[in-house]
């Protein structure tokens, strides 16, 4: 069904390349991009929406879920491990309800609606519920392999805007807290797990006077956008952070996305150049993922996932070259605030010649004694004075940088975050060109930001992720993520 409502004009910059360069006002106008418009007019469209529910059943008379493939016959999105789970702890989730050929039961349902915004673009969003909790920090899990889209499979969207959140069930944009969207992940069937094309976490939402939680609208700049081909599968897990025995809360998981229908289901091979609409040509952004993770490589759970000391100090680098020529437009950087003190990329730099390696530091986490927030002059200070020092003389330019300061936080008490401190969305990476054998460096000092933090992880280990994800429009390459399966456009 759809929502009918009157257009309303935004301002936006022309161009990501009409950025300014300063960290400050990069994030403020071209980064978030952020006006009130965005969250407003996503809401009225949910209020406005007449939802379908739908029925999940075989599309074909006798498809068989055992056998039938996601990408060319699949059953009507009830292929694979399609459930919602929920659980007080992580490892206590269980299923609400799960499902093959039939539907949730237990109330929990999955509704569709559409709304066309002008002539070329239009708005679908599904929305999987309604979930009742009550704080705790509890765990609800929604996984869908296929999203029951009214396109047809292989249809290919050039998404222009979209939204991967929690909303009431009148519409209404959910902020963190009471709810933390620990990952929510939109994904073309044939991608990596966790491959990140459409994505939202708790760190996407703005400090209050920068928008809050309607940077979880992601809204690209006029002629870019993410191709993305159906089906899209969804990977969710949110938290109810509100204090244990909270009064009900009624929410929702939604997908909404924002596209322009460019190419019609086809078996060939698409050029790359394949979408000219009248108003000129798209710019199809891909994502290259630095997930930046010490050696050896462990992932304790969730793809990219590193644990460190909750109760000391460890730093790390990594070192690697890009494979393109292309300038950024724009970045997101995703991390863990209470246990990460500062992360940053450096180009045209090697650990050698930023002094790193004699600085004791390695590619392996190496622990020092003290932490960054109980000793000033830790050895997590004095390594980055002395990469402050070497940076100039190496040539090398420090393009992303996180740096966790009370600037970036907000605490509301009552909650089950640790000391009541959420982190919010920081400063991504300065405009900068980005070219085939160009080297970087990638340096994390992870520390706990207080004694709370550093004694709440069970067994003292604290799972992180220290994320840089880079945008870019690459020649040749339309899909929204390209981090595996013969694409990489770094090493």
């Amino acid at each position: 069904m759809e929502a009918h409502l009157p257009m309303q004009a935004t301002s936006l910059p022309a161009s990501p390349s009409t950025c300014p360069s300063g960290p400050h006002e990069y994030r403020t106008a071209c980064l978030l991009q952020f006006n009130e418009t965005k969250q407003l007019e996503l809401e009225a469209i949910l209020r406005a929406c007449k939802w379908q529910r739908l029925e999940f059943k075989p599309a074909d008379v006798g498809c068989d879920v055992r056998q039938a493939s996601p990408r060319k016959r699949p059953c009507s999105g009830s292929v694979g491990n399609t459930q919602v789970m929920h659980g007080l702890t992580e490892g206590a989730m269980r299923p609400l309800s799960s499902s093959g050929t039939r539907w949730f039961g237990g109330g929990v349902r999955v509704e569709r609606c559409g709304h066309h915004a002008g002539a070329e673009h239009e708005w679908e969003m599904h929305r999987i519920g309604p979930f009742t909790t009550t704080g705790g920090n509890d765990w609800t899990q929604v996984q869908l392999p296929a999203l029951h889209s009214r396109h047809k499979l292989g249809t290919r969207l050039a998404v222009s805007e979209y939204f991967l959140g929690s909303t009431s069930t009148e519409g209404k944009l959910l902020a963190y807290p009471p709810l933390h969207q620990h990952h929510f992940h939109v994904e073309e069937y044939k991608a990596d797990w966790f491959a990140g094309g459409l994505i939202a976490h708790g760190d996407d939402q703005c400090h209050a006077h920068a928008g809050g939680v309607a940077c979880l609208v992601h809204r690209h700049a006029p002629g870019h956008v993410q191709r993305v081909t159906t089906p899209l599968s969804v990977d969710a897990d949110v938290n109810d952070v509100r204090a244990a025995g909270s009064p009900p809360l009624t929410h929702w998981a939604v997908v909404a996305l924002k596209s322009i229908r460019e190419v019609p289901p086809s078996s060939e091979p698409l050029p790359a150049d394949a979408a000219v609409r009248s108003s000129g040509r798209l710019q199809a952004l891909t994502q290259m993922r630095l997930a930046v993770m010490p050696l050896p490589v462990r992932n304790p759970g969730y793809p990219g996932t590193y644990g460190v000391p909750s109760n000391q100090t460890s730093a790390f680098f990594r070192e690697g070259r890009f494979l393109v020529d292309t300038p950024l437009a724009w970045s997101y950087v995703h991390t863990h605030g209470h246990y990460v003190d500062e992360m940053a990329l450096y180009v045209n730099a090697s650990a050698r010649s930023l002094g790193l390696e004699e600085a004791g530091l390695s590619p392996a986490l190496r622990g020092y004694t003290g932490t960054c927030w109980s000793t000033p002059t830790g050895a997590c200070r004095t390594a980055l004075r002395g990469l402050a020092k070497q940076q100039a003389s190496a040539g090398a330019r420090r393009v992303c940088h996180f740096k966790r300061t009370s600037a970036l936080s907000e605490r509301v008490p009552g909650t089950e975050e640790i000391d009541g401190v959420f982190y919010r969305k920081s400063t991504g990476c300065i405009p900068f060109e980005i070219a085939r054998g160009l080297p970087f460096v990638a340096v994390v000092f992870a520390s706990p930001d207080s004694r709370a933090a550093s004694s709440t992880p069970a067994g003292s280990i604290a799972p992180l992720h220290t994320f840089f994800r880079l945008f870019a429009a690459v020649p040749g390459v339309l899909a929204p993520t390209c981090n595996g399966g013969g694409c990489y456009l770094w090493h």
